[in-house]
């Protein structure tokens, strides 16, 4: 790390956990801190924070200060390196208040001169960024020879499934079920230097760890119904259904029509409808089916699937729908199927990240457009045949400008 005061290399031996993020903590001129944050693009020291003046201070993007740059304004810029955003200006206070609460072992912490154990924090809910960012960004210290050196694993989540059986983490590396809010004090206790990896790509080693737990932890008439149904239709497509927002708004006489088209062409269709999955983490002693088969969106999609069925007069075609399921289920039919056809975002990813299959994915006009399509694209270090709609022939309906959730 380069010192803003001094502008040379300086080190840190210090961490702690605020909000879901790591400060790493360095002795300079100052103390100050750095914040990590965008899993989007793998877990990065993204700001400083003084908190002798109670300041924080963002990275100017390259080519800002360059001549002829088309960089951003600078005075912007400087404006908000010294106001900071309010959404960064919340972390810094909740680190404060980690400190705080805990700060007689906060002292103990930053008095010790001990060696640090270097611990790796795992566990996003949101399953397709623990798998893209942080799987990945695992795997990638696996490939390097440097996941031996994490001597514990603090885990959040395990939304596809026990990491020890995904990622080959010994057992008696994991520290589980610790409320976000005390893991800080965990680490702080047990002299850790925590640190999130992160990366951006879904490889083959990867999907096929993937599919192999969740095929593991799958009922075998599950199994047997989807081998049943691979073997019988052709294609097998995949249609996702989302009860709001990005998707069209004649969502059912839509995918009515598509299937009704592909039916002309293809006699033996087999059909895969997908929407709500519970990832792991939501399993517990209780059946989470029946926690989950009474959600108002299950219900509600369940009763699209109906309609599409009957409008698209499909009654006839072999149909399995994944509504309420687990993502374990989802995992093992995505990997069954032919080709889909989804809307942007993570519905699309249970079977853009863990299939090979070809598809088409449509969404509004505003995401369509987003830098983020090609981001994902560019995840994929397997070439696959999956094709966006061309955003110049959608049309957005009740778009706001701060958002990407608009129909079509």
């Amino acid at each position: 790390m380069i010192c803003p005061f001094s502008g040379g290399m300086i080190t840190s031996r210090d961490s702690f956990i605020a909000d879901n993020r790591v400060f790493y903590r360095f002795e300079g001129y100052e103390v100050f801190f750095v914040g990590t944050l965008r899993i989007k693009t793998g877990w990065e020291a993204a700001f400083c924070y003084l908190p002798q003046h109670d300041l924080v201070l963002l990275p100017v993007p390259r080519g800002t200060f360059e001549k002829n740059s088309k960089g951003p304004n600078i005075g912007r810029m400087i404006r908000r390196a010294l106001l900071p955003r309010r959404s960064i200006a919340e972390i810094c206070a909740r680190l404060k208040l980690v400190i705080l609460n805990a700060f007689e072992d906060s002292c103990r912490y930053l008095q010790s001169r001990g060696n640090r154990t270097p611990t790796v924090l795992i566990g996003n809910s949101h399953f397709a960024h623990y798998a893209l960012n942080e799987m990945s960004g695992y795997l990638r210290l696996k490939d390097k020879g440097l996941a031996q050196n994490a001597r514990y694993h603090l885990l959040f989540e395990e939304p596809l499934g026990p990491v020890n059986e995904l990622l080959d983490a010994p057992s008696h590396t994991l520290i589980r079920n610790k409320a976000k809010g005390k893991i800080s004090a965990v680490a702080m206790k047990n002299d850790l230097l925590v640190t999130r990896v992160g990366d951006i790509f879904i490889n083959e080693e990867l999907r096929n760890r993937v599919a192999r737990l969740a095929h593991s932890h799958c009922e075998k008439q599950f199994i047997e119904t989807m081998n049943w149904l691979h073997a019988k239709a052709f294609p097998l497509c995949w249609f996702s259904l989302k009860a709001d927002g990005r998707t069209c708004v004649n969502q059912t006489q839509a995918l009515a029509r598509i299937i009704i088209s592909l039916r002309k062409k293809y006699p033996n269709l087999g059909l895969v409808f997908d929407s709500v999955s519970y990832p792991h983490c939501n399993q517990g002693p209780v059946n989470r089916m029946d926690v989950w088969g009474n959600n108002r969106n299950v219900r509600r999609m369940k009763t699209t699937v109906e309609d599409i069925i009957k409008r698209a007069g499909a009654k006839d075609i072999p149909v399995h729908d994944l509504t309420g399921s687990s993502l374990f289920h989802a995992v093992v039919a995505a990997n069954r199927i032919d080709a889909f056809f989804c809307h942007c975002g993570t519905l699309q990813h249970k079977v853009g990240f863990f299939s090979l299959a070809p598809g088409i994915i449509h969404s509004n006009r505003k995401l369509l457009r987003s830098r983020w399509i090609e981001t994902w694209s560019k995840g994929f270090v397997t070439d696959r045949d999956v094709r966006y709609l061309d955003w110049r022939g959608v049309r957005d309906i009740g778009l706001l400008p701060f958002n990407t959730s608009a129909r079509m």
